[in-house]
């Protein structure tokens, strides 16, 4: 009794802890301020069903490229119904390519997303290109409890852990069958 009694409570220590965190991976398919291609813009939005997340990873080929220009571009996402800007490319050298698939995972204030834009900074000789497979991920960050709570676990363990050393045996009086 006592070991399944032990097994039930880390078990249901585990079920509470390890949170899983979650994402959602959205195909690219803006609409473009340009050109109805995804291939070639300079400014170009997607708005989808509200998406719970506090970060964001690009996949895929789409890169900006500054044509010989020193422009950067911005990348802003509406959280909460506001727009952030969550990413600033200040620009570089002419000829660049920057990949997004490069800047890795971007954190931002969590909330509920429904869009994602991006922009060059200058709109002459600057532009997105190779769209066409890109694709973003909205993560979510796993939920780790607060010091007090991790304080306030520990010592309900304990607990019964004490209460499971003290209790005395009780004698259970069987029936006789004759």
């Amino acid at each position: 009794m006592r070991s399944k009694l032990l097994s039930f409570a880390g078990a249901s220590a585990l079920a509470f802890v390890a949170v899983p965190a979650s994402a959602d991976t959205i195909a690219w398919n803006p609409q473009s301020t340009d050109t109805a291609s995804v291939s070639d813009f300079d400014t170009a939005s997607q708005t989808f069903t509200g998406v719970t997340a506090d970060s964001i990873t690009f996949s895929g080929d789409g890169y900006f490229h500054n044509h010989g220009g020193t422009g950067g571009f911005n990348i802003y996402a509406i959280v909460n119904g506001s727009t952030q800007t969550i990413f600033t490319y200040a620009g570089g050298v002419p000829t660049d390519l920057y990949y997004l698939s490069g800047l890795g995972t971007i954190g931002f204030g969590g909330g509920t997303v429904t869009g994602i834009q991006i922009s060059s900074t200058q709109f002459v000789g600057n532009a997105f290109h190779a769209f066409g497979n890109e694709s973003f991920t909205l993560n979510v960050s796993a939920a780790v409890p607060e010091p007090g709570t991790w304080a306030m676990m520990l010592l309900g363990f304990g607990a019964i852990g004490v209460a499971m050393r003290r209790r005395k045996p009780t004698a259970v009086a069987l029936p006789q069958v004759a």
